[in-house]
């Protein structure tokens, strides 16, 4: 034990406790604060993408360009729909994040597709 406690105090390993550390730190604060959701989601969203955006007006983009989106919430918005009742959900859908995140539906699309 003492032997184990002896090598994590060497300089090296400090170090390098240091900088994981900090790249864990940065790595976090350099993602997006809020992702595109879909309105009705209530938990954690299962499966996150990160993506470059040229345009960092919409405010959900980070000062680097990066937009966060829920990908489960766009993938039935993707899909050509089979019945009427179906389509209507899917715009009425697209309708409700365009106004909630300032963005027309059309790039809501494009930003979901990879």
């Amino acid at each position: 034990m003492l032997r184990y406690i002896s090598r994590l105090l060497r300089p090296q390993s400090i170090a390098l406790i240091a900088s994981i550390n900090l790249l864990a730190s940065t790595t976090a604060s350099a993602l997006p604060d809020q992702c595109i959701e879909g309105p009705s989601r209530s938990e954690p969203c299962p499966n996150l993408i990160y993506k470059r955006v040229d345009e960092i007006s919409t405010g959900l983009a980070d000062d680097k360009g990066i937009i966060c989106l829920c990908l489960t919430d766009f993938k039935p918005l993707l899909k050509q729909p089979e019945s009427e009742q179906e389509r209507i959900n899917q715009e009425m859908q697209l309708q409700q994040m365009e106004a909630l995140y300032n963005i027309e539906a059309d790039r809501l699309l494009e930003l979901a597709r990879y």
